[in-house]
């Protein structure tokens, strides 16, 4: 869970979904998805889903008979637990606060009420190939507070219905798919051109 350090104002707090391998999802049913839209100059917006990841570090148990030599006397028996980091670990706080649903806001939680939800920013990119150029619009859903929140106060979100088949088709490359779908309008309306002049194809 995720518990906030200070008060914090309406809209203060904004959390990206992020994603440090861009898995990225054409379909998802995923009770955690967050969805991204992407939009290539004037075409249609493409919505891609990205999953929650959550790897912690590993941890590793130091007892006392291994970490000190044996003292005279010493009648108390401890152990230590240490954090083993890898560089794999995923532990970015959107992903920790918890989803739960109007059924498990009571009983899971002292909440009365969801404190956040998200809010959608636009990230902007030119793209300059030779002498075009096109722009990309990229939505984020940004994690944010509804409203004024106080210290020691857990951040809850609403978690989307859960579906009972879980099934997903992966995209390997959002880029790629974009650029493809522009190649296959510009073939298209290169047809349509060639069937206007009395081309045959």
């Amino acid at each position: 869970m995720v518990v906030t350090k200070r008060r914090l104002k309406a809209k203060e707090l904004m959390l990206p979904p992020c994603i440090p391998d861009s898995k990225l999802w054409t379909e998802s049913i995923h009770p955690g998805r967050v969805a991204i839209r992407v939009k290539f100059g004037s075409a249609t917006a493409t919505t891609f889903y990205i999953h929650p990841e959550w790897v912690h570090p590993q941890e590793k148990v130091i007892h006392s008979s291994v970490a000190t030599p044996a003292v005279a006397g010493a009648d108390i028996d401890w152990e230590h637990r240490v954090w083993q980091w890898s560089g794999k670990e995923v532990m970015h706080p959107m992903w920790a606060t918890r989803r739960l649903t109007t059924d498990e806001l009571r009983t899971k939680s002292k909440a009365t009420s969801f404190n956040m939800m998200q809010h959608w920013r636009d990230v902007t990119t030119t793209v300059i190939n030779g002498g075009s150029t096109t722009l990309w619009v990229v939505s984020v859903p940004m994690l944010t507070n509804t409203h004024d929140i106080e210290a020691g106060v857990e951040l809850i979100w609403e978690a989307l219905p859960t579906m009972k088949k879980q099934t997903v088709t992966n995209s390997a490359n959002w880029v790629s798919d974009q650029v493809l779908k522009e190649k296959k309008r510009k073939e298209k309306k290169r047809k349509a051109v060639e069937i206007d002049a009395g081309v045959e194809i």
